[in-house]
């Protein structure tokens, strides 16, 4: 049965093994964490001064007052966690 559904999904059957090591589900856990408190954070600098801002606004906020560096496709990603779009300008892209 495990052989086939690797099959299917194109994944070694090493690979699927390592997956449900408690290794893999302690790192799983540990990324979890880091993204919540990572999302809090951008949070944060979203609302500071109550208002509203895109994406490079955030990144230069949490830069400036917060003293934190994540690259813009952090940002975003933080967002779609958080059901925020943050605007980007016109011919920006990720």
């Amino acid at each position: 049965m495990v052989n086939y559904l690797c099959k299917v999904a194109e994944v070694s059957k090493s690979g699927y093994y390592r997956y449900w090591t408690s290794e893999a589900q302690q790192k799983r856990s540990q990324r979890e964490q880091q993204d919540e408190q990572v999302k809090e954070i951008i949070l944060k600098a979203y609302h500071f001064k109550r208002r509203k801002k895109g994406a490079r606004s955030v990144k230069m906020t949490l830069e400036g007052q917060f003293k934190v560096f994540y690259n813009l496709k952090r940002h975003q990603e933080g967002y779609e966690e958080i059901q925020h779009r943050v605007p980007l300008q016109k011919g920006q892209s990720l």
